[in-house]
């Protein structure tokens, strides 16, 4: 898969992200992989990829629970996010990383309604 914009989302990764960033591959995609903590002061393992058209980011760790097509569960049949109404994901890396930062809530609520 052609990742267009690899050089700026590691700078932006490098310079913008938490410390605990790391570039990694899955399944064919190339990602960034980090931690962050929720203003609840719950903790998640992220992964936020390019997946060739869009921008989108998993729940890696704690296990949430995938919801129906649509943006309703806030988490896809795929185990990506909805990050947004047309659930097609985050056109760059930077809108994305902003969009998690606004999810506290809603991954503590997708945590504990398991």
């Amino acid at each position: 898969m052609t990742y267009p914009n690899l050089a700026s989302d590691r700078q932006f990764a490098k310079s913008k992200m938490p410390r605990n960033t790391l570039e990694v591959k899955s399944d064919g995609c190339t990602g960034f992989k980090y931690d962050i903590t929720c203003e609840l002061g719950n903790k998640y393992k992220l992964f936020a990829y390019f997946n060739g058209s869009r921008y989108r980011v998993m729940v890696v760790d704690p296990i949430v629970e995938r919801g129906p097509v649509g943006h309703e569960s806030h988490v896809l049949t795929d185990g990506s996010l909805c990050l947004e109404p047309t659930v097609q994901g985050c056109r760059t890396l930077e809108q994305v990383f902003c969009e998690v930062g606004a999810l506290g809530q809603r991954l503590f609520d997708l945590q504990t309604h398991q």
